[in-house]
């Protein structure tokens, strides 16, 4: 979300960038010693994993089963809070908890272009930006959620004869801004389901994207148009009351 109005005590539990590309065959090798460095400066733990890809084929007299090992690259920060992932076929920088913008996106760009700069054979498919909030309030009811969020959003909950007893109220939204697309996933999900809901958790997941071929350049302003759209999706789903809350 935009660095000024990146709220103090927010509510995010997974923010994700994300790239994906046509597949990298050189990436079943080592990273380079110069790429390897400079994700280092970001991302200090370094943890390779070997994964393996099972593949079915089909004919008229047969079934097999192919394997395949690849490698992923993936990096942290000191504290684990953040991590990176660099695969044969995308790229992606997670963090549990954003407290920085700025950091966050700049962090990704540099990743982007750093990867552009060792493979001349990267064509870009897909760029994905993912906000999830968790907003907990055990001490509430499921009527007082509308002093925090839009009643709009609040709705399935008439629908239960007993409110005691839902186990899960999600819905899922998606809209096409032409030049990209956002999926809306919003609700009480329940840690514990099937059981019915003891902690109040509610989810706001905004997860937005951008479908195609997008050269080097076009990827920082489909990142800045995607986020500048969530940010405000997501002003429209609060209250002030839970505003000045997370004002600090």
């Amino acid at each position: 979300m935009p660095e000024h109005n990146l709220y103090k005590n927010n509510y995010l539990t997974k923010v994700i960038a994300r790239i994906d590309y046509n597949s990298l065959e050189v990436l079943e090798k080592p990273l380079s010693k110069s790429l390897m460095e400079y994700c280092l400066q970001f991302f200090p733990i370094f943890e390779p994993r070997e994964m393996i890809s099972r593949e079915l084929q089909i004919s008229s007299s047969d079934i097999k089963s192919k394997e395949k090992k690849k490698n992923e690259w993936f990096f942290h920060g000191k504290n684990r809070e953040k991590t990176l992932i660099i695969s044969e076929n995308f790229c992606a920088i997670e963090y549990q908890k954003q407290e920085s913008y700025k950091n966050f996106r700049e962090e990704f760009l540099k990743i982007k272009d750093q990867l552009f700069h060792h493979f001349d054979e990267l064509v870009l498919s897909r760029l994905g930006l993912r906000y999830i909030n968790n907003i907990e309030k055990n001490e509430i009811s499921f009527t007082e959620w509308a002093k925090y969020l839009d009643p709009k959003l609040l709705s399935i909950f008439d629908v239960a004869d007993d409110k005691n007893r839902i186990s899960r109220a999600f819905h899922n939204l998606e809209l096409n801004y032409e030049k990209f697309n956002i999926k809306f996933q919003y609700g009480m999900h329940n840690p514990d389901y099937p059981a019915p809901i003891r902690r109040k958790i509610f989810i706001l997941d905004y997860d937005g994207y951008v479908s195609g071929f997008q050269n080097r350049d076009e990827v920082e302003k489909n990142f800045n148009d995607i986020n500048e759209k969530i940010y405000n999706f997501f002003e429209s789903c609060i209250t002030e009351e839970l505003r000045r809350e997370m004002l600090g």
